[in-house]
């Protein structure tokens, strides 16, 4: 997932791609779904530091962690409701202060409660409820929200527990670290009790970001070469190119075979 240490900028990239300068910051999960980290990294609002470095913010955010295979059957049904939001985006009419402010209510009922009922009565009259621009913008939302809460998708009793995944992720970070490809990190904080957000399944665990993830960052193209514009096998991923909380696609660049060799520390794999 590339991240805009200097914007708040977040967006998952499944193609080989070169981390291009300081600010462009690539989050590599380990032994979790990357699609599900990232729906789950939408979620955080992140302060604005304007300029100064963002990721410090999120590293100590804290991470509701499923078992794998419930990860999975998530972003599955996140991926569904979201193209039925797109479909009701383009049946999108006018805007009415009183219907807003009904979805609204019925929408924050929905993450307040555990009650799946709600949720079914809810979505048996999407076609009528969200209409607007608003609506589904906030029905988007709440989809995110209820997602990370486990109370989307259906759970399997038969699944591993989170906590068998932490283990995992605790030996690959051993492993990674004793193989010298990254440095042995720092003790993150205990998370105390209150600290946090919601309540998730009994199978699921709280973790802070910084136990699973590390950051690599981007690399300055050499002297006496340019980027291109013309497509090759490595796009460049620049800070300019993380506009409007996202990174664009429609101006990516490109760099030559020769010039691989000088950026392979940044050199990233879909």
């Amino acid at each position: 997932m590339v991240f805009g240490d200097h914007t708040k900028a977040r967006k998952y990239i499944d193609f080989d791609f070169i981390a291009g300068a300081d600010g462009t910051k690539i989050l590599c999960p380990i032994a979790i779904y990357p699609r599900y980290f990232y729906l789950h990294i939408l979620n955080y609002d992140l302060e604005s530091r304007g300029y100064a470095r963002h990721f410090k913010i999120l590293n100590d955010n804290l991470f509701a962690t499923p078992p794998l295979s419930e990860q999975h059957r998530i972003v599955q049904k996140v991926d569904e409701l979201m193209a039925l939001c797109d479909r009701l985006e383009q049946q999108t009419h006018d805007q009415h202060a009183a219907h807003e402010t009904l979805v609204d209510a019925l929408l924050n009922t929905l993450t307040q409660s555990a009650d799946a009922d709600k949720w079914a009565r809810v979505s048996s009259h999407f076609d009528t409820l969200f209409t607007t621009e608003h609506s589904i913008d906030r029905l988007k939302q709440t989809i995110l929200q209820l997602a990370v809460m486990g109370r989307l998708a259906p759970r399997d009793p038969k699944d591993e527990p989170a906590s068998v995944l932490l283990e995992q992720i605790a030996a690959d970070n051993e492993r990674v670290v004793k193989d010298k490809k990254l440095k042995k990190p720092n003790k993150l904080p205990v998370i105390l009790d209150g600290e946090t957000p919601f309540e998730i399944p009994s199978s699921w665990e709280w973790i802070r970001i910084g136990t699973f993830a590390h950051v690599k960052g981007g690399k300055r193209i050499p002297k006496g070469h340019s980027l291109l514009a013309t497509r090759t096998a490595q796009a460049y991923i620049r800070v300019t190119d993380m506009k409007d909380g996202t990174v664009r696609l429609d101006d990516i660049h490109y760099i030559s075979e020769a010039m691989s060799s000088f950026v392979v520390g940044s050199s990233i794999s879909g």
